[in-house]
């Protein structure tokens, strides 16, 4: 597959988790697809996600939106962000706070499919974001 080929693949996959419709990447994901995600200890398999609806996340009335897509032979990374709510179910008051981040991540494509998935969030920038929220006065 070309660099372009692979780009309009991810294109389509990060389109349809963008807007929830997980559905609609099944069929450029291999059947052993797997995503390593910053902070899990171990790799999960994409389709057990999907199937599952997406992993559990406090983040929610999210809105993701590409930033930049850059391929080179069978890898292409993303830099991307997401705005939305974030929401403690272990909070007492459950307080919603504005969030705003970036995230990176990097696809391995083998034989026209998603292989590979390594997602990783600037978690520091939501915690500040959480930090100020709690402490404004």
């Amino acid at each position: 597959m070309s660099v372009e080929e692979n780009k309009t693949i991810v294109r389509q996959a990060f389109a349809g988790l963008a807007s929830g419709e997980f559905g609609k990447i099944r069929d450029v994901l291999a059947p052993e697809a797997v995503i390593h995600q910053c902070g899990f200890l171990h790799p999960l398999p994409v389709m057990e996600l999907i199937e599952r609806g997406g992993a559990y996340s406090p983040i929610h009335d999210r809105a993701v939106h590409l930033d930049q897509l850059i391929g080179e032979g069978d890898l292409v990374a993303l830099r991307w962000h997401t705005d939305g709510v974030h929401t403690d179910p272990d909070h007492s008051a459950n307080e919603a706070v504005p969030v705003s981040f970036p995230s990176m991540t990097f696809v391995r494509l083998a034989d026209g499919k998603i292989a590979e998935i390594w997602n990783m969030r600037d978690a520091d920038t939501i915690q500040s974001q959480l930090y100020q929220a709690q402490h404004a006065s």
